[in-house]
């Protein structure tokens, strides 16, 4: 979500015009230095995705982007509000390395090469037309280059300052609040406001989508807006950083918020941490290739756009199957479709996320699969295991076949269609689906009854609890046996997808191909850390090599 919203908050600036009237600057983006890029980009390019000719050509893009431009100073663009408009201010270090001003007579060529005229209208201004029109003034060594005169004035601080800790980080984003001006905090949600209207008018229907379909993306559109007006707006700070590590060959991406005090980010925030996980006391498994732990309380908003989306893709969902070909019995697949939204949406109203999902290595070359989802209520979930046994023929279900304590197990027998795939994964060709009033358990692969059972009866137990209550996110992910998966059972893929993943695949090592991600709770702040492995670093760099080859030599 929140790099969504750093790529919302770039693209919605650079879509305003300009009214000036007492600016104020809340969102700060940083890349420290274009050296930094550079080894990046050699690192993932030349050394891990082996590409010589890639990297030659991305290394040539880049002296066409810098050409002028100083390699050792950070590079900033900040977001100006004025008004309910919000516009772009870009800062970019000019080299002083040459003699006689040399380097910024390279800057203003490298302007001209991208069909953008400067012409100087005073000592230190000049302005721009052509790709581009807007205006650049040149101080402290940098050229600052805005849409609106008035965003670059006189008075212009240097752009290095106040941004220390944004420049530790190869790249970061900033979003700042006075939590006392609350004039300004109704000012920025009536400017995002404006621009929620005017995204979402954008938004058409696609050629062959149908109504149910585009109703349903719009409204998603319209959440991830929202939500990323409430960060806009709400934030005290924000702070979203990314590091490449040579020596380790990982990267690290984090984030460090604090919301204004009364509004609804704070209160979503004093929501964490308070109530343990229903399933805290089950450990990771010790060979998992994925291991989710989601403990995440649900303010007002979330609440009502989960439930707003689920009623439209309960909609959708019975519009795709009147149009399918394939379904013989319509209305009792629709019964079905309803029946599950219906108790995904029940457990929604209980407010809280709270969900564990295990998938482990096995010996024997196969996988298990161990989950339980916290429920309202549980039992719901036997109307649509009954509905599926009545209606659809192709998928067997065996009700009652075990218990653990007050959770009833039942066995789904996978389809025909699908067989041949899950059991080469698993080894097995059912689910365990296990009910009871407080959770739903799910289970797959060898065993699965007996580690289900004993699943259930440690978690009802008193002994040690694996994650505390301050997790919000914890998850665990091997990237290899998932793509690996896919490739198998779906060779149809074609153009740049199938490009990607076969780059992937031979970017992505068994052994380094991890990525985790913790969210947590920190006093009033959340506080959360990604790592990609190696593996992640080579796939970027080959797709990257590729890309460069296809388009830049052209």
């Amino acid at each position: 979500m929140l790099l969504r919203m750093t790529a919302a908050l770039m693209l919605i600036a650079m879509t305003q015009t300009a009214s000036a009237q007492a600016p104020t600057r809340n969102v700060t983006f940083v890349l420290s230095k274009f050296e930094t890029l550079r080894a990046d980009v050699d690192l993932m390019v030349t050394k891990l995705g082996q590409d010589a000719d890639g990297a030659k050509q991305l290394s040539e893009f880049l002296d066409i982007l810098a050409f002028g431009v100083s390699g050792n100073d950070p590079v900033r663009v900040d977001t100006v509000m004025d008004g309910t408009d919000i516009r772009l201010v870009t800062m970019i270090p000019v080299d002083q390395s040459k003699a006689r001003g040399q380097g910024f007579k390279d800057f203003l060529d490298s302007l001209d090469a991208f069909g953008i005229t400067p012409k100087r209208k005073a000592k230190d201004r000049w302005q721009l037309k052509g790709a581009f029109a807007g205006y650049m003034r040149y101080r402290h060594g940098y050229g600052s280059i805005a849409e609106d005169v008035e965003d670059v004035p006189t008075t212009l601080a240097d752009p290095r300052e106040g941004i220390d800790e944004l420049s530790k980080h190869a790249f970061a984003m900033r979003i700042a609040n006075d939590p006392a001006d609350q004039d300004g905090l109704e000012a920025r949600t009536k400017a995002f406001a404006r621009v929620q209207e005017e995204v979402l008018a954008a938004v058409k229907m696609k050629d062959n989508e149908s109504k149910e379909d585009f109703d349903l993306r719009k409204t998603l559109t319209k959440h991830q807006l929202a939500e990323a007006g409430r960060y806009f707006a709400e934030s005290q700070k924000l702070m979203i950083g990314w590091d490449v590590n040579a020596e380790r060959k990982q990267a690290d991406l984090s984030l460090d918020f604090a919301a204004i005090d009364g509004t609804s980010l704070a209160k979503g925030i004093e929501l964490l941490g308070h109530r343990q996980s229903y399933f805290a006391r089950i450990p990771r498994a010790e060979k998992s290739i994925l291991s989710l732990r989601a403990n995440h309380p649900l303010d007002e908003l979330r609440q009502a756009q989960l439930l707003e989306a689920l009623s439209l893709f309960k909609v959708a969902a019975k519009a795709r199957i009147n149009r399918s070909s394939k379904i013989e019995d319509k209305a009792g697949s629709q019964k079905v479709s309803e029946l599950v939204f219906d108790m995904i949406s029940d457990g929604a109203k209980s407010g809280v996320v709270d969900a564990f999902v295990e998938v482990n290595a096995t010996d024997n070359g196969k996988h298990s699969l161990l989950g339980g989802i916290k429920s309202s209520d549980g039992n719901v979930t036997l109307d649509v295991l009954k509905a599926i046994s009545d209606i659809n023929a192709k998928v067997k279900v065996k009700m009652d076949v075990d218990t653990a304590g007050d959770v009833k197990i039942h066995k789904v027998f996978i389809s025909e269609d699908d067989k041949s795939g899950f059991v080469s994964f698993y080894g097995d060709n059912a689910v365990l689906i296990g009910t009871s009033k407080d959770a739903v358990w799910f289970a797959a692969g060898e065993d699965s009854v007996k580690r289900l059972k004993d699943t259930v009866a440690l978690n009802a137990g008193s002994g040690d609890v694996h994650f505390e209550k301050d997790i919000v996110l914890d998850l665990l992910v091997k990237v290899r046996p998932w793509l690996e998966r896919r490739a198998n059972s779906d060779s149809t893929v074609e153009g740049d997808a199938k490009i990607v993943r076969d780059k992937a695949l031979a970017g992505i090592g068994k052994d380094t191909d991890i990525i985790t991600m913790k969210l947590r709770r920190v006093e009033n702040r959340v506080v959360g850390s990604t790592r990609f492995d190696t593996g992640i670093l080579t796939f970027v760099g080959k797709v990257a090599g590729h890309f460069a080859n296809e388009y830049l030599a052209k």
